[in-house]
């Protein structure tokens, strides 16, 4: 799909409010520190952080969506940083940032890139940071259709004929691709109806985690 025709066709592609999960555990978060929004889309995870204070930066390689973040954040006098690209692309000191929000990023990774998504993480957390992160399972109300009409390329990874990707997790599995990380809250299930833009009402089957890295 093309994130830009349909960040210009709604202002609130993936909605207003911010992750529920992330609106959930919120307190697992230290007030104020310092947040990496990979995947920023729209803004609703960044925007609603800054407004309670938190020093929040993002990564996005969608125009629009960008130019929207900043209109808003300028608007309501918000600093957020605001970086063009890709995780892949997005270069920052070691240990920069106290959390890091992976949220709705995985699906459409390979699985090449969700070992080096791994590898920049651990990278960019400080010691003891939080990794929010949320992922589709194969458990998913899709995952039968697009694991027979989808072309297979990887684990439960499938690309369609334009070259968009799903990427699918075990049960389990989340946890497991952030061995070695403390678990502070985890939850698989399946999520509420919802629809994107005008698109047609659906569900996913999530995977969710906050996880803390060593000391």
């Amino acid at each position: 799909m093309s994130y830009d025709a349909a960040y210009r066709a709604s202002d609130r592609y993936f909605g207003a409010e911010p992750d529920e999960f992330l609106f959930a555990h919120l307190g697992a978060l230290e007030p104020a520190c310092s947040v990496l929004d990979l995947g920023m889309g729209q803004g609703r995870n960044a925007l609603w952080l800054a407004r309670r204070g938190f020093r929040v930066e993002g990564i996005e390689p969608s125009e629009p969506a960008r130019a929207m973040v900043q209109e808003l954040a300028a608007r309501e006098g918000l600093e957020i940083g605001v970086h063009a690209g890709t995780f892949q692309e997005f270069v920052a000191e070691e240990a920069s940032f106290q959390a890091v929000l992976v949220l709705g990023l995985i699906p459409i990774l390979s699985r090449h890139d969700l070992q080096l998504l791994r590898q920049r993480v651990d990278g960019w957390l400080a010691p003891s940071g939080v990794v929010v992160v949320s992922a589709f399972t194969t458990a998913d109300p899709s995952y039968a259709r697009i694991a027979s009409e989808w072309t297979s390329d990887g684990s439960n990874s499938f690309l369609d004929a334009e070259g968009s990707r799903r990427t699918f997790l075990l049960p389990g599995e989340l946890s497991r691709l952030f061995s070695g990380y403390q678990v502070l809250h985890h939850e698989e299930a399946l999520g509420e109806e919802h629809r994107h833009g005008d698109g047609p009402p659906h569900r996913h089957a999530w995977a969710r985690a906050m996880l803390r890295s060593k000391a």
